[in-house]
This record gives C-alpha cells, structure tokens and sequence, in this order.
C-alpha cells in the first residue's frame, strides 16, 4: 500500500472549482485548483493517506491538550488550526502575511480562530514577501528559500510588501501553551522575537518545519525545552515516530517537510514512544 495515496488519486480529482470538507465542526472550502488542496480533499473526505497533512494531525492528536491557547505562524487557509481546534484548543491565532490567504483564513466560521494578516520575525520592520507561483504555499520572506526552491518561484517572482512583528508584541502579557511554525526560513527570527514567550513555564511544546535544521534554532532556545526531535512517519507501520533531532533521518522515514518537535511534555513524549499512537 502506498503511503502517499492522494497521488494516485489526483489524477482522478477534478482540478477547477470548490469541494467544501468539515474539520471538527467548521466547514472549510477547499480551491481544487491547488494540488495540495485536492489532497486535503482527499485526505478528509475518503480517509486517504496524505502524509504531508497526516503527519501534523498525529502531532496535534498527541500535544494540543484541552483548553490550550495556540500560536499558529504560517497558517495558510487554516487547515492546521482547524486540526488543533479538533485537537482540543480553545483559541488558535493565526499569522499570516499573504493578502489572499488571510483573507480566506478570516471567512472561517469560528470565533476560535483569530487571523492577523502579518507576517513574524524578530522586530517590528515591513519587508517583502516572495510569492509562490506554482501553489499557494511556500511564500517566503527569506532569499536562501528562494535559492533552494526556485522552481516553486518561477524566473519573476512576485512580491507583497507587508508588517513584520514579533510575538512578544502580541503576547506579552497573555499565556500561550503552543506553537506552529511554519515560516519559510524564518523560524529563527521568529523564537528571537518571542524570548518573553518562551520564557513562560505555560508555554510546552513547539513544532515547527526546518528545511536548513535547527543548530541556530537550539542555540535561541537555549536550555530550554530539552525533548528535542525530528518527527517522521515510519513508511512500514505509517505512526509517528521521534528520533534526536541532530540526527539524519530514519531510512524508514516518509518523506514530508522536515519537521521538529521542541517540548516539556514528557508524559506525551512517553505514550509516543510507547507505541501508544493515534491513528489517522
């Protein structure tokens, strides 16, 4: 059985107009002209395995606790804040800087999520976001993603000028007990913005993507949250597994974005390590 079934099935799927699926109990629309959209599609309405999608749920399902108040930077269309309100969350703040994204984030019908269409770093500034050509994720404020990723840029790749702020300005004097980063490239600049936050013993675990590791992300998380892992789904048994995060990936592992887990949570670290998974 493939682990990635929505490619086998995308060519079935139409590629224009609107499919509507339910996270929890919100209705989110999905665009079927982006191919990641038509494997959400697909992951939600028949149960089809999208590992890219299913591996962030099984992070969620594990470390979102009832009743936390969560930071998503990066948040898209709001599919994974969708996933932590069903998780259990009771707020969800979603950052995200492109104009036509926030503005479907903030047509979401819940008062649980709150949109900010801002970008994060580690200062107050404006700066230019470079946008994806090819789909509508993987817009970035960082040239060494640019470098790394052209064909998703194209030869001219287009920009939007838009307020960079850090999460201390946000939450300064307001507990957060969980963070999703998914930046682009700046997910240093983010946690060098938001030292006040991570000081807070309310605040238990961060999951973030790394496409250049984490070496500068541990030295400004100094020692704090000391269960550090790179989180990958097993391609024999498809559950989450954790290994030490200055490792090189499993060989067993899927292929997803590269993604960290930072956390106080030993006893959720404990039932994972177990065996004692959830199962998408």
């Amino acid at each position: 059985m493939p682990n990635d079934q929505t490619e086998q099935l995308l060519p079935l799927i139409k590629t224009e107009g609107e499919y509507t699926i339910t996270i929890g109990e919100v209705q989110l629309i999905l665009h079927l002209t982006n191919k990641h959209e038509r494997q959400y599609a697909a992951n939600c309405a028949a149960g089809i395995r999208y590992p890219q999608a299913d591996i962030d749920k099984l992070l969620f399902q594990h470390f979102v606790k009832p009743g936390d108040f969560i930071v998503d930077a990066g948040a898209n269309i709001g599919f994974s804040a969708l996933q932590m309100l069903a998780a259990g969350a009771t707020k969800v703040h979603c950052f995200e800087p492109v104009k036509e994204l926030f503005t479907r984030l903030s047509q979401l019908q819940t008062e649980k999520i709150i949109a900010h269409n801002f970008g994060l770093s580690s200062a107050r500034a404006h700066a230019e976001i470079i946008i994806s050509s090819s789909h509508n994720q993987g817009s970035t404020y960082s040239t060494e993603m640019l470098e790394l990723f052209p064909q998703v840029f194209g030869d001219q790749p287009s920009k939007q000028r838009s307020k960079v702020l850090p999460l201390d300005y946000f939450f300064s004097d307001r507990d957060v007990n969980f963070i999703k980063i998914d930046v682009e490239g700046l997910e240093t600049a983010v946690l060098v913005g938001a030292q006040k936050l991570l000081s807070r013993r309310s605040l238990r675990t961060i999951v973030l993507e790394s496409y250049t590791g984490t070496q500068e992300i541990e030295k400004v998380l100094g020692d704090r949250f000391p269960l550090r892992y790179r989180v990958y789904l097993d391609s024999n048994t498809y559950e989450l597994k954790l290994q030490p995060a200055d490792e090189p990936i499993s060989p067993n592992a899927i292929k997803t974005s590269p993604t960290y887990l930072f956390t106080n949570d030993l006893a959720s670290v404990s039932l994972l390590m177990k065996g004692e998974t959830h199962q998408c």
